[in-house]
């Protein structure tokens, strides 16, 4: 019987490294390059920078029956990765300038991840930010968790494509959301890859 008992035990155990084995998940890594898994991960205090492409513009439009849109010139991200897997950080400025059927303040820019999406290309999600819009003088925020709509495509520089919905927050008369358009050039890190493991 001691030795059924031993057999039971020895038999769940490995039963269990086998499951943990199977549903176990490569971690997400910016990387120089695309070895699989990577070599030669950005490290951690890495800026993550990244401007409009040449010759486009931000397009911020409202949802329902709500005014125009607001386009701007120029518009700039940058933070830090603070986390070497799943690349994480705060975002230190996300700002829009000349901007043409509202004001933009971004109030507060965030934190932002980096997840793994497809061969070497991943996805972002932005949260905790907050960014206040004012047309024909009414005052809106709008902000939160933006999960959808945030592609970037790895490259040397790596791009990232954006059509999101932000979720408004406060404010009266106010659209219930905004969607963001827009195109980055990514130049810091370059070159920037998304694999998987480390």
């Amino acid at each position: 019987m001691n030795h059924l008992k031993s057999f039971v035990a020895l038999a769940g155990v490995g039963l269990m490294a086998v499951l943990g084995a199977g549903t176990a998940s490569a971690e997400t890594t910016a990387c120089k390059a695309t070895t699989e898994p990577c070599t030669s991960a950005w490290p951690v205090g890495t800026k993550f920078v990244a401007h409009l492409e040449s010759g486009t513009h931000t397009t911020i439009t409202p949802t329902g029956i709500f005014p125009e849109d607001v386009t701007c010139k120029k518009s700039t991200i940058e933070g830090k990765i603070e986390t070497a897997t799943t690349p994480t950080g705060k975002l230190s400025k996300f700002t829009h300038e000349e901007c043409v059927g509202g004001v933009i303040t971004v109030t507060k820019p965030g934190t932002f991840t980096i997840h793994h999406d497809s061969e070497h290309n991943g996805r972002l999600t932005l949260a905790g930010g907050e960014y206040h819009i004012e047309q024909n003088g009414v005052p809106c925020t709008f902000g939160g968790t933006i999960t959808d709509g945030l592609t970037l495509t790895a490259g040397n520089p790596a791009r990232i494509d954006v059509t999101a919905e932000t979720p408004g927050l406060s404010g009266f008369p106010c659209p219930p959301s905004i969607v963001i358009h827009a195109t980055y050039i990514v130049t810091e890190p370059a070159p920037l890859y998304i694999t998987t493991g480390v």
